[in-house]
């Protein structure tokens, strides 16, 4: 064996998990790779991770695998800054440009727990603002290299015609400019049927994400047009005419203390329905957040329904589990957007139809969080609130900057640190955090580096002191 001396430095964004037999997994959240790592090679590493050096001599191969996941580097504190500086020159620059368009505030169901509260306005975005719109993409300098659309409600689907219409407008002027062009809706299903799927389909909107509420059982006692008459059967059966159409479903499973007994009702329906199972389909569980938090009067109190984080993080990760076992996809597991969104992208936001603009759509329905309209986009992108969300840097927050998942989470959702009525807040991160090492391990199980049976019960499950490193002022 060759071996080669180098002065290099183990990133902080490595993740060890120890597994039987002495051997072990190291996971870098930057490149989000993993490496198996055989008895010596794992003893090599932890005794190296008290200094962070790496300055004997170790085998070539070992450390081109090490190097290929970014695992080495020579500065870690000098790769943290390249990654600080990096990230906030994406989130500048207009290269990407994300809009998420509330087609209308009027919705055909009156969830409990609903952020935009119980009493919903009927305005809808009309041609002028469409117009508006367009106008602010293309006196962008550069024209945007992508735009994503994001249709939102109330029900969007209220005014399907309106979005075919608009979403075909903006697609239009996208392949005139060159400029890439993809869309999505949030929907609750009930209006979405199989040739309706195909439309939107055509006018570039690719990508449905329907909300659930469980079981049947579960769904019709929460999301109903008229109480007592249940919408399950109705959007379970609109999924399967639109999966033919080619458009992708995403169901998002709206998870608290009422249903989560109930999911794998939901899971085994789908299998049995063929929805499941289909390449075009998707699926994962959300936690219900208390709507408080938005600071909208007139909201029920929904406290006692509430599942605790770490309650809802072993719920997803049990349930992700079921899925995959019946031969489904989960669309969303550990957080790897890099914290990408409208809110961390300066030229993005969301456009309540009266046209005022917000750099989350969460707290949309709260004027108070509005930066300015869209016909003084430049005034308003000066303003307090603007400056307050566009400024803020996981890099520079004690909760973020010490974190070994900083690498692809990067804060993940920026609500949580901004928002006023989400400060006193003691999680701030996302759930699945708490089975980090069972995602990473699941993974592993999938790329082929390791089997099942080598999990150890004992040392391998995630501790979240060991996802810590000491932060360093870059």
């Amino acid at each position: 064996m060759i071996l080669y001396s180098f002065n290099m430095e183990l990133s902080n964004l490595n993740i060890f998990i120890p597994l039987r037999s002495n051997k072990g997994l190291i996971h870098n959240t930057l490149s989000q790779k993993t490496l198996l790592l055989n008895v010596n090679q794992f003893e090599k590493l932890k005794e190296l991770k008290s200094s962070n050096k790496i300055e004997s001599e170790i085998p070539f191969d070992f450390f081109l695998k090490l190097s290929k996941i970014k695992a080495i580097t020579a500065s870690a504190k000098g790769q943290l800054k390249n990654l600080k500086n990096s990230d906030f020159e994406i989130k500048q620059n207009n290269e990407k440009v994300m809009l998420t368009i509330m087609m209308t505030e009027g919705c055909n169901f009156g969830c409990k727990y609903c952020n935009q509260g119980l009493e919903k306005s009927t305005g809808y975005v009309d041609e002028k603002l469409m117009e508006k719109i367009s106008e602010y993409i293309l006196n962008l300098d550069p024209l945007p290299k992508e735009l994503e659309i994001t249709w939102y409600g109330g029900e969007p689907l209220l005014r399907s015609k309106e979005i075919i219409k608009s979403s075909t407008f903006l697609k239009n002027i996208c392949s005139k400019n060159n400029i890439g062009y993809n869309s999505i809706m949030v929907t609750n299903g009930y209006f979405l049927n199989g040739q309706l799927s195909k439309d939107l389909y055509e006018a570039g909107v690719l990508i449905s994400q329907i909300s659930i509420d469980g079981d049947k059982i579960s769904h019709d006692a929460s999301r109903y047009v008229v109480e007592g008459k249940g919408t399950y059967e109705k959007i379970m059966n609109n999924i399967k005419s639109s999966l033919t159409s080619r458009m992708n479903i995403v169901i998002r499973v709206n998870t608290d203390k009422r249903n989560h007994k109930n999911l794998k009702n939901l899971i085994e329906d789908l299998h049995k329905k063929t929805i499941l199972n289909s390449k075009y389909f998707s699926i994962y569980f959300a936690h219900v957040y208390d709507p408080k938090l938005n600071m909208l009067e007139n909201q029920e109190n929904v406290d006692s329904t509430l599942l605790s984080h770490h309650e809802f993080a072993k719920i997803q990760f049990d349930m992700g589990n079921y899925v995959r076992e019946l031969g489904g996809s989960i669309a969303i597991e550990l957080p790897s957007n890099q914290g990408e969104c409208i809110a961390s992208r300066k030229q993005s936001f969301a456009i309540r139809p009266d046209g005022s603009l917000f750099k989350c759509y969460i707290p949309i329905a709260n004027p108070d969080e509005s930066f300015g309209r869209i016909e003084n986009i430049k005034d308003s992108m000066e303003s307090r609130t603007f400056k307050k969300w566009n400024s803020w840097s996981a890099f520079d927050h004690p909760n973020c900057s010490g974190c070994k998942l900083l690498g692809s989470c990067r804060g993940s959702c920026r609500f949580n640190y901004i928002s006023n009525s989400y400060k006193n807040e003691e999680f701030k991160c996302p759930p699945s955090k708490y089975f980090t090492n069972e995602y990473i391990f699941q993974k592993a199980i999938l790329d082929g580096l390791v089997k099942p049976h080598d999990w150890d019960n004992d040392k391998s499950k995630t501790k979240i002191d060991d996802l810590r490193f000491k932060p360093i002022t870059i």
